[in-house]
């Protein structure tokens, strides 16, 4: 990842974290914590070692991993039928699209 999508990713993180400390009334490090994708072991000990709620930060990055765990194979599956939806659009067959990919593989 490069610095800017980085920088995105930690900034989408402080922004969820300061809207799940307004909602939940946790501080604000315990919502970013919460919210922080990563190494679960990292997070727990930060969170352990600022005087944060261990428990509430764990939980959340549980559902988290869990929340990603289900949606990613659905996004993937959705990505695949808007894809070969478009591709039978354009005129092109599943022959094609499949040799295209064989060459692809062979570079």
């Amino acid at each position: 990842m490069d610095a800017g999508a980085d920088g995105g990713v930690i900034a989408a993180c402080g922004g969820l974290g300061a809207l799940l400390s307004l909602w939940t009334g946790v501080g604000a490090l315990q919502g970013y914590l919460a919210t922080t994708p990563g190494g679960f072991a990292a997070v727990l000990a930060v969170a352990s070692a600022s005087d944060s709620d261990v428990t509430f930060v764990a939980a959340s990055q549980v559902i988290r991993l869990v929340l990603m765990l289900i949606s990613a194979p659905l996004i993937v599956a959705l990505t695949a039928r808007y894809l070969r939806l478009r591709a039978r659009r354009a005129g092109c067959s599943s022959e094609s699209l499949r040799r295209a990919a064989e060459v692809d593989d062979r570079r």
